[in-house]
């Protein structure tokens, strides 16, 4: 018995393929990048993990309640030692002009 190979045969014409597969997978960057805030402060907004960003997107919103509050009453004690200052101004002019009567 004279077993043979099976030959198959085909013609080959070139043509532009189009792949139908769909992959899903989750890219991961080469750095990682460390967020930190100056202050101490509640996280009211943050971007979820894997989200596309631009330069100079927010990516956090901190609560600044707080800051405002701190803000407020600064421009509170900045305004009660310009009253000051024009209250010794006056002061002094004052003294001033009775040293200049004296002598």
């Amino acid at each position: 018995m004279n077993i043979r190979p099976r030959i198959d045969i085909c013609h080959l014409k070139e043509q532009r393929v189009r792949l139908t597969l769909p992959y899903l997978a989750e890219v991961q960057s080469d750095t990682e990048t460390t967020i930190a805030s100056k202050i101490t402060a509640r996280v009211l907004m943050i971007k979820p993990v894997g989200t596309h960003v631009r330069k100079g997107e927010l990516i956090v919103r901190l609560d600044a309640g707080d800051l405002e509050a701190e803000r407020m009453g600064l421009e509170a004690r900045i305004a009660q030692t310009q009253n000051e200052i024009q209250a010794r101004r006056a002061e002094l002019e004052a003294l001033k002009k009775t040293h200049a009567r004296n002598a």
